[in-house]
C-alpha cells in the first residue's frame, strides 16, 4: 500500500513536469499527505498491539518523529511555512529525555513508549527499503 502511494506521488510530480514547476510547498504539501495515510495505517496496528488509544499512538510518532527525524521535520515544517535550519540539521539525540517526557504526559510505562517507538522504527524501515 505504502509502495502504491509512494509510486503514485511520483507519477503525479514527474507527470506535471513538462506543463509547470512544483514547488517546494507543493512537493512538501504532497509528501505530508503520503505521511499522514502511512502514519494512519501504522497508529491502528499500534493501538491494538500495545492496547493504547490511536490518537495517543499519534501523539506519541509525531511528537518522536518531529525531535529525532530531519526528514519528517523538514516536509512537516515546509507545510507549515515554519522551517528552522539550525533544528533540521542538529536534531536532537536526547532518546531517554524524549521517552521520558512522552511517558510522564501519556501516562505510559517507559518501556511501552520504547517498544512502540521501537516498532514504529522498524515499520518505517521495512517501508524505506521497499522504495
Amino acid at each position: 500500500m505504502r509502495r502504491s502511494i509512494f509510486l503514485f506521488a511520483l507519477i503525479a510530480i514527474l507527470g506535471c513536469e513538462g506543463t509547470e514547476k512544483h514547488s517546494e510547498q507543493e512537493f512538501g504539501d504532497l509528501y505530508r499527505k503520503v505521511i499522514e495515510v502511512n502514519r494512519i495505517r501504522d497508529t491502528v496496528l499500534l493501538s491494538y498491539k500495545y492496547r493504547v488509544e490511536q490518537t495517543v499512538i499519534d501523539s506519541i510518532i509525531h511528537y518522536y518523529s518531529l525531535k529525532h527525524n530531519p526528514s519528517y521535520k523538514f516536509y512537516w515544517d515546509i507545510g507549515m511555512k515554519a522551517i528552522n535550519i539550525d533544528d533540521l540539521l542538529n536534531p536532537t539525540t536526547e532518546y531517554e529525555s524524549t521517552i521520558i517526557e512522552l511517558s510522564i504526559k501519556y501516562k505510559l510505562d517507559t518501556d511501552v513508549v520504547a517498544s512502540i517507538l521501537i516498532d514504529y522504527e522498524i515499520m518505517n524501515q521495512k517501508y524505506e527499503e521497499s522504495y
